[in-house]
């Protein structure tokens, strides 16, 4: 009947997720985050992407959240379409390569809302992704939140953006001080570009040298062999510019 041929197809499911190696690529509907699911999946990876709108790449799936919600409504969203995989451990990689970006100082009128957005888009991901990594990852797994190598300093003329990415570097040292509710032998870093080429950047700042900018597929790369090789990995709690 309905139910058995659903019960079993559950079960493969689920017996699909424990064969492999899997992870969850929030943002990875994005400019980086399509190249970040596109080098997993290369290498036979089976990667899962959390975004406003799905990745036919993610060959694990994908879940749509939709913009605005706040912080628990985002959890609630995401961890209820990943009960499809059972209560096992899924993942052995979560990268968060969610974001934008948005200038204005805090005189302009603008700025509180380039400030809510910003935080939706790291700060809020990121609390999201950590709490994935942390209750639905194997050991030894890694765990990846977006950072910018600006927001080490002033950002006067981007107060929103700053403060976003600020938080994020803050929650990075935090997880990885206290790793008790980490996978056993887990893995967080914080990667911090210092600008990436992608076309909304091109776009936001058109007189910039694009060639000092950092191509998202080599930051793929760089990612994917912190997650299929831990020896590589910088020192967990490490912002990697």
């Amino acid at each position: 009947n309905s139910f058995c041929t659903l019960l079993g197809s559950t079960n493969s499911l689920v017996q699909q997720v424990m064969a492999a190696r899997h992870v969850a690529v929030f943002g990875g509907n994005g400019a980086l985050g399509k190249d970040v699911v596109k080098a997993f999946a290369a290498k036979g990876w089976q990667p899962y992407c959390i975004d406003l709108a799905a990745n036919e790449g993610a060959t694990l799936g994908s879940t749509v959240i939709k913009g605005g919600l706040t912080i628990p409504q985002t959890q609630e969203v995401v961890l209820a379409d990943l009960k499809k995989f059972g209560n096992s451990n899924v993942f052995d990689a979560v990268v968060n390569v969610a974001g934008g970006w948005a200038g204005g100082d805090v005189a302009s009128p603008d700025t509180a809302a380039a400030a809510q957005l910003m935080l939706e888009q790291s700060v809020y991901s990121s609390v999201v992704a950590a709490h994935v990594a942390a209750t639905l990852s194997r050991p030894n797994a890694l765990l990846v939140l977006p950072g910018a190598s600006a927001a080490l300093g002033p950002t006067h003329f981007m107060a929103g953006y700053g403060l976003a990415k600020a938080a994020v570097h803050q929650l990075v040292k935090s997880i990885a001080a206290d790793p008790k509710g980490f996978p056993e032998g887990g893995c967080v870093l914080g990667v911090l570009p210092a600008t990436l080429d992608t076309p909304g950047n091109r776009a936001g700042m058109p007189d910039a040298d694009f060639s000092s900018w950092t191509p998202t597929g080599v930051a793929a790369e760089d990612i994917l062999l912190w997650a299929r090789e831990a020896s590589s990995r910088p020192q967990s709690g490490s912002l990697v510019a």
